[in-house]
């Protein structure tokens, strides 16, 4: 019995001593498939969480990214109006019409006939002001604001709270009260001067068609629609003092020249001549409300009912006078600027914009490299068991 099993064993092991490298190799193969299943696994582990991550960032930012348009637009709704009144007061035409209008006023036909080409003047150049000063806030501000929003990503993401301090922030938003303060006077100035040499030859008897007025507003405002970085800019009225650290006079710094960078941009002077036409047809709209208003009143009091073509219609200029100084009434609570509001709804300016805040939410050099020895933390230790494996079976087969 005791032989009969010794001789099975035999056996076996002359058959197992035949085929060991059948089974080395098997277990060879085996070991590697699991071995490249769980790399496989790990791999496929780690694409999902640097998809979820991807993603879960791309959601972050965009949610910032329409926060920040958010803000720009609501800050843009309260500036407007202060942008009126700057018109209004630089460009102040109610002085003139009381005077007119003043029955104590003992006035030549000569006197009022001056002071109604002076209103002519006047009318002309608060709509071309309100028409560029609109446009040059709008791009601006919206440009800040992104500049700005593009930082505060960065703050969240970072965690650097000296990024951008509030101080910081609440200075480099006056860059756009500035440009309204100091900014727009000279504008309205400039505009005032340009339809003085335009218009002061031209007749308050003179009939003009709409059509006409577009091409005269057109010409006064076609050369001031580009301006250069250091008028819509003005960084002469920071008070540096009320900054304490060093830190924080180097981000504003940072921020002026950041802005610099995008306003002296072609892109920025492109898109300002571009979207042009658009606040010019709001500024047409609105005078064309208010002549057909003029004339349908003419009709009704003459009994006439017939289809109006306002192209077709000519008015003295004398009759224009008040329509285009009603254009610029500003907003209020319950009205908002039809200007603004026609920007506000610009795809170009958006993605003009989204490019901006797109630029300065990516981290510096340094955040970026920090970024990228954590992510591959993970695909460092990969290869290490990769390369731990690979030692293993050349050992394996070493010994064979």
């Amino acid at each position: 019995m005791c032989a009969c099993v010794s001789e099975v064993l035999l056996v076996v092991m002359e058959w197992l001593k035949r085929h060991r490298r059948k089974f080395i190799w098997v277990g060879a193969v085996s070991g590697g498939l699991v071995l490249a299943g769980k790399l496989a696994e790990a791999k496929f582990r780690q694409w999902q969480e640097e998809e979820t991550k991807v993603y879960m960032e791309r959601a972050r930012k965009k949610h910032h990214f329409e926060s920040t348009e958010r803000t720009g637009h609501v800050t843009l709704q309260s500036l407007f109006p202060c942008l009126s009144n700057e018109i209004n007061r630089s460009l102040d035409s109610d002085s003139i019409h009381a005077r007119l209008t003043d029955p104590n006023e003992d006035l030549s036909k000569e006197e009022k006939l001056n002071l109604w080409n002076e209103l002519k003047l006047l009318s002309f150049a608060r709509a071309g002001s309100y028409l560029l000063g609109g446009l040059h806030l709008s791009l601006l501000l919206r440009a800040i604001i992104n500049i700005l929003g593009g930082y505060l990503y960065q703050k969240e993401t970072t965690g650097d709270n000296r990024m951008v301090s509030q101080r910081v922030q609440e200075m480099f938003l006056t860059v756009c009260s500035s440009y309204v303060s100091e900014e727009v006077p000279d504008l309205c100035g400039r505009m005032f001067d340009k339809c003085k040499s335009r218009l002061e030859g031209v007749s308050l008897k003179e009939k003009m068609s709409l059509v006409e007025v577009e091409v005269l507003m057109r010409d006064l405002v076609a050369s001031e629609v580009k301006v250069e970085s250091g008028r819509i800019l003005r960084f002469d009225g920071v008070k540096w003092d009320a900054l304490d650290s060093e830190g924080e006079k180097d981000a504003l710094k940072r921020l002026f020249a950041d802005a610099l960078d995008v306003v002296e941009n072609p892109d920025f002077q492109r898109l300002m001549t571009s979207i042009l036409p658009v606040g010019l047809n709001v500024v047409l709209d609105l005078l064309a409300e208010n002549v057909n208003t003029r004339v349908s009143s003419n009709n009704n009091e003459n009994d006439e009912e017939k289809v109006l073509n306002l192209n077709e219609v000519q008015l003295p200029v004398a009759k224009f006078v008040p329509m285009l100084s009603a254009v610029v009434k500003g907003s209020s609570v319950d009205r908002l600027d039809p200007l603004l509001l026609s920007f506000s709804r610009l795809d170009v300016i958006t993605h003009f914009t989204a490019n901006v805040y797109e630029a300065f939410s990516q981290p510096d050099a340094a955040t970026a490299e920090r970024r990228r020895k954590e992510d591959g933390s993970i695909q460092g230790m990969l290869m290490e068991q990769v390369d731990g494996a690979r030692k293993y079976v050349e050992s394996f087969w070493g010994s064979s």
